[in-house]
């Protein structure tokens, strides 16, 4: 299964936070910023994460 993590962030803090939810899932874990992706990027995952920040 694979999971894709999705950011968007002000400040950076939101992308490090998604990097250290990788760093627990594991191989099957892809980071990704929200506003450099696409919908064929997104349609790759089985498993979603989305990160904003707040």
């Amino acid at each position: 299964m694979k999971i894709g993590i999705f950011f968007g962030t002000n400040t950076g803090n939101t992308e490090n936070i998604s990097y250290l939810i990788q760093k627990k899932i594991g191989n099957n874990s892809y980071v990704y910023d929200i506003s450099n992706t696409n919908i064929k990027i997104i349609e790759k995952f089985d498993i979603l994460l989305l990160g904003t920040s707040t």
